[in-house]
């Protein structure tokens, strides 16, 4: 049952509908007093993206330090303390607090330097610093992972036209369009496919 009910809650937030993950959360801690870290992982995503929504700053706020708080529990699990402080860096990310997500994004790598998630975050936080060769090296340190990712080469894109290295950016958006293909997509991937592809043309 416990499977079925994480299975139900991924179908949620893959909707988007994060209220409803919170609202089943409750009942289920009373019937489980130790759920799996899954549980405590999807509750703080939660939490957190619904948060992005919230206007009100003190509302978003809340929102905020439960997300940290479930992301906190998955600490306690050693398998998942990577996956927690990926998601505590997330937060922090989101809050703009720059330096707090570099030392979560930094200790997550420090327990498993193999892991690609860890990888593109910290290139995240560094483009988001504007140290944008300190992102490049971790972006390439992703490109050369088995579990190559297209979320990099549209990084990379973006970011060489945002330094005005055209020739770049279009290289990389080539590589990223010929990952997306002609699948269809959805209206916030086929707005991006669009910028890629006048990208591509040197636009």
């Amino acid at each position: 049952m416990k499977s079925n009910f994480l299975h139900k809650l991924w179908m949620y937030f893959r909707h988007q509908q994060y209220e409803r993950i919170i609202k089943s959360a409750e009942p289920f801690l009373r019937k489980y007093s130790k759920p799996d870290a899954d549980f405590f992982k999807i509750l703080a995503l939660a939490y957190d993206q619904s948060a992005l929504l919230i206007k009100n700053k003190k509302q978003r706020a809340k929102r905020q330090e439960k997300a940290r708080a479930n992301f906190r529990v998955m600490l306690q699990y050693p398998s998942s303390s990577v996956g927690g402080y990926h998601g505590l860096g997330l937060v922090a990310l989101h809050q703009g607090h720059l330096n707090k997500a570099l030392r979560f994004y930094t200790k997550a790598y420090q327990i498993d330097s193999q892991n690609s998630f860890t990888f593109i975050s910290l290139g995240n936080v560094y483009k988001a610093m504007g140290k944008y060769e300190e992102a490049m090296k971790w972006y390439r340190k992703y490109l050369t992972h088995p579990e190559i990712s297209l979320t990099a080469f549209i990084n990379i894109a973006l970011m060489y036209d945002q330094r005005g290295k055209r020739a770049f950016a279009r290289r990389y958006a080539k590589k990223a369009l010929k990952i997306m293909g002609k699948k269809k997509q959805d209206k916030g991937s086929e707005a991006l496919k669009e910028r890629l592809k006048k990208l591509a043309l040197g636009y």
